[in-house]
């Protein structure tokens, strides 16, 4: 990472400019940001594995490029590459404080945690660290019909046994 880069890979806001290759968003839509970004062309992208892309800024196979490659989103302006793959309309009525949760650690904990785990029907599942990602695998791992999760932290902050 370059001295000076702006952090932040998490985001959320309302669109002010498109360039011309942009077809999925318009000016005014409110919108939440990937984390990873992805061409939606190359053969990683083919296999739904938009963390390997191959044409993030001149770092093949990096899709996670903000605040990173490129200046991230703890910022007034966000310039977002391939933002017909890495941009979404948010509905009416999603709350900011709900949205920001789908743009990296819902989707981490559930991919990392439940769908690269392998969670299947009546799995105990043993999660590692109850932060928030680790609560976002807890959440999603039912829907993969696990039959009980285990939380296990050393933090017994707010914890007790129920």
């Amino acid at each position: 990472m370059q001295p000076g880069r702006i952090l932040g890979h998490e985001g959320i806001g309302t669109v002010v400019e498109t360039g011309s290759a942009v077809k999925n968003v318009a000016v005014g839509d409110r919108v939440i940001l990937s984390c990873i970004s992805a061409c939606g062309a190359c053969s990683y992208c083919h296999q739904g594995l938009y963390a390997h892309c191959l044409a993030d800024e001149g770092a093949s196979g990096i899709g996670w490029i903000f605040g990173h490659l490129i200046d991230g989103t703890q910022a007034e302006l966000v310039r977002v590459p391939f933002a017909d793959n890495s941009v979404y309309k948010l509905p009416e009525g999603v709350k900011d404080e709900a949205a920001v949760m789908l743009s990296d650690i819902l989707p981490t904990g559930f991919e990392i945690g439940v769908r690269y785990g392998r969670v299947k029907p009546g799995d105990i599942v043993a999660v590692v660290g109850a932060g928030p990602v680790g609560l976002a695998a807890m959440m999603t791992s039912g829907l993969y019909g696990a039959a009980r999760v285990i939380a296990l932290d050393l933090d017994a902050n707010g914890w007790s046994r129920h």
